[in-house]
């Protein structure tokens, strides 16, 4: 009975040792991952996009800058507010909402990084050939975000519905697409979807990125 209980217990201690040993791999593991998306990439290399749950752009930013990498997401103001007789300031909003830009130097690893990071659900083409967007195409949708020329006011164009669009400036610059709603005189933002990568892919962009075909 004796030896009977002893061996259960030297089971149990080696079962222990053993998941103890694969959590310290699996940390270790994680740490690696999370320290190769710090691993610079140059100033003309290209920018990856990655897909994140809605609402938690920003909070995805901020995890890859923890982990050295760069991250941006396109920051505008958005429309003016009325509450019952005061007008309340317009407050910067995400502009392309699910979408975060990344870079850093492409590895398996620095993917697995990304993939790992809470509210990250994809990479557009695909973890192991990601879409890759121009440095410079980049800089100047940065530069127009920073200028307030993407700011949702800006809108001035109406749309009907299945209406052909393209995309002029930003993530999607380039490419084409169909209005899923009308958007009427003054509405600023417009919900598209883009023929993409052989499927369509929903969108929702302020019109100011947008032209009429």
């Amino acid at each position: 009975m004796a030896a009977r209980i002893e061996a259960q217990m030297a089971d149990l201690r080696e079962r222990a040792i053993l998941k103890l040993e694969r959590e310290d791999r699996d940390r270790r593991r994680e740490a690696d991952e999370r320290a190769a998306i710090g691993i610079p990439a140059g100033n003309d290399s290209p920018w990856f996009v990655v897909t994140v749950a809605f609402g938690r752009e920003l909070a995805v930013e901020n995890a890859v800058k923890e982990c050295g990498g760069e991250a941006f997401v396109a920051m505008g103001k958005g429309p003016e507010r009325r509450r019952r007789w005061r007008v309340l300031p317009a407050r910067n909003e995400v502009l392309v909402t699910g979408y975060v830009l990344v870079r850093c130097a492409w590895s398996a690893e620095a993917m697995r990084g990304l993939s790992g990071l809470e509210h990250v659900t994809g990479m557009l083409g695909g973890w192991e050939m990601p879409m890759l967007l121009n440095a410079e195409t980049i800089r100047f949708y940065k530069a127009m975000a920073d200028n307030g020329e993407l700011d949702y006011q800006r809108g001035g164009i109406v749309l009907k519905a299945r209406q052909r669009v393209r995309v002029t400036v930003g993530i999607f610059e380039g490419y084409e697409g169909r209005v899923v709603t009308p958007v009427r005189e003054g509405k600023a933002v417009a919900v598209i979807e883009l023929d993409m990568l052989g499927r369509m892919v929903p969108a929702t962009l302020p019109v100011a990125m947008l032209e009429k075909l």
